[in-house]
């Protein structure tokens, strides 16, 4: 059910899960505020995401998780990023594609599983060794459902999912969810103004300038001024 997830909270929890993932570094960055949404939604998404990268890093390899403030008011995105093999520009076009295959990868080490996990890569993951370069898509005739599952999860929340990857660069994945409210004066009712306005820059109304009339010399000597003469110039 939706509820108000304290980022940091579930952050702290992230922190403290995600070395059962694999052993990574791992480098994990939350905004403050909280988000609207199913927490175990939540967590599978993001731990699915990380099963992947961890599924395709080696073991000095970098996992970033980061849950920042989207351009858009009032939205979160959950950006998880590794240094791995990355993925080929035909792999990574299908790999939201539901049973997409992929080419193989070297197979990973043997991770601690959880639970509602289908193999130790994490929640929603295939096998060890059974999935392309950090996105979901099967190799071997397995079935890839990692990043169906977590579009699936974003589409559901009203939210999307996308990615970037090249081979030998990595892979970054990136959802963007509704629901984030900021801490703060006005909190979400301040993000929503804010998006309605569309952050159009606003304009202090000037005033316009005073212009004075001129009057062109006629060169006759006004009332009580004395005229002079070209004798009197110096």
């Amino acid at each position: 059910m939706p509820r108000d997830i304290d980022l940091a909270d579930h952050v702290a929890d992230l922190r403290r899960d995600l070395p059962l993932l694999g052993e990574r570094r791992f480098e994990v960055h939350t905004v403050p505020g909280t988000l609207r949404a199913d927490p175990d939604r939540i967590d599978q998404i993001v731990r699915n995401l990380v099963a992947n990268a961890v599924a395709h890093t080696p073991r000095d390899g970098l996992v970033q998780v980061r849950f920042e403030a989207a351009d858009v008011p009032g939205r979160l995105r959950i950006v998880v990023r590794d240094n791995g093999t990355g993925m080929s520009p035909e792999v990574a076009a299908q790999a939201f594609e539901r049973f997409a295959r992929g080419r193989p990868r070297r197979e990973p080490e043997s991770r601690v599983g959880h639970s509602g996990t289908a193999g130790p890569g994490g929640v929603g993951s295939e096998p060890a060794g059974s999935e392309s370069a950090g996105s979901g898509v099967a190799v071997g005739g397995s079935a890839g459902l990692g990043l169906p599952l977590v579009r699936t999860l974003a589409r559901a929340h009203g939210g999307t999912a996308t990615l970037r990857s090249a081979l030998g660069e990595g892979t970054t994945v990136v959802v963007e969810l509704p629901g984030y409210r900021s801490p703060g004066p006005g909190g979400e009712a301040a993000d929503e103004a804010a998006a309605e306005a569309g952050d159009e820059p606003t304009e202090e109304p000037t005033e316009e300038p005073t212009v004075e009339p001129t009057v062109e010399p006629t060169g006759e000597a006004r009332p009580g001024a004395a005229a002079t003469t070209p004798g009197d110039r110096t």
